[in-house]
């Protein structure tokens, strides 16, 4: 049997639904098409998987985006397990219209990052929380890394049209964990980060940043 699941989905501007998730511990996007049917003309099917790594599994994809040319942009995590750590590793991969990885993006259409080695191992891996584009074609990316089962802070990521990362900040807003939840791209190119950040005393609160990208 098949496992598999979706996390987050996008309309197209013809009104078809790509959904994202995960399918056999791989990557995996869905077309449908305006009724509700699997797209026939999407990968296979209307369903195309990606393998980024035989070393570990992958959790899946998380975050998706359709830019304006129509390529498809997904943010997913992939982790591996060594000498009883867990290794977290950022996946941004870019599709075609019609579900094959994009070539020109990254190495072969996948872009990776480490996102941190977590001490022992942890249902709550690192993960992408956030994916929204520039109006110049940039992608951005929030993720949270680790280096430990607790600690946890948000990390920003910009990549240029190219798959290549050309920015990264930290935002370290308490002394245990922060994790944001959901990015946006103002008009001025701004950038805004909200999510939670927890305190010594274990209470939770709410957090927005706004950052001016150089």
């Amino acid at each position: 049997a098949i496992k598999a699941g979706a996390s987050a989905a996008v309309v197209q501007s013809d009104g078809k639904i790509v959904a994202v998730g995960f399918a056999d511990d791989n990557l995996a996007l869905a077309r449908y098409t305006t009724t509700g049917a699997l797209d026939p003309l999407f990968g296979v099917g209307g369903v195309t998987t990606t393998d980024v790594g035989a070393s570990g599994w992958v959790q899946g994809a998380f975050r998706v985006v359709v830019q304006p040319n129509g390529a498809i942009v997904v943010a997913g995590v992939r982790v591996s397990y060594a000498s009883g750590d867990q290794t977290n590793t950022l996946v941004l991969a870019r599709y075609d219209t019609f579900g094959a990885l994009d070539c020109t993006f990254g190495a072969g259409g996948v872009a990776t990052v480490p996102l941190g080695t977590t001490e022992g191992t942890s249902y709550s891996a690192p993960m992408p929380t956030g994916l929204a584009l520039a109006a110049d074609g940039r992608i951005f990316v929030a993720a949270t890394t680790s280096t430990d089962a607790i600690k946890q802070d948000v990390v920003l990521l910009r990549f240029t049209t190219a798959g290549f990362v050309d920015g990264r900040t930290v935002l370290r807003l308490s002394a245990t964990s922060d994790v944001a939840h959901a990015i946006a791209v103002q008009s001025d190119g701004k950038v805004l980060v909200v999510g939670r950040t927890w305190t010594q005393a274990g209470l939770e609160d709410f957090f927005a940043v706004r950052l001016i990208p150089p």
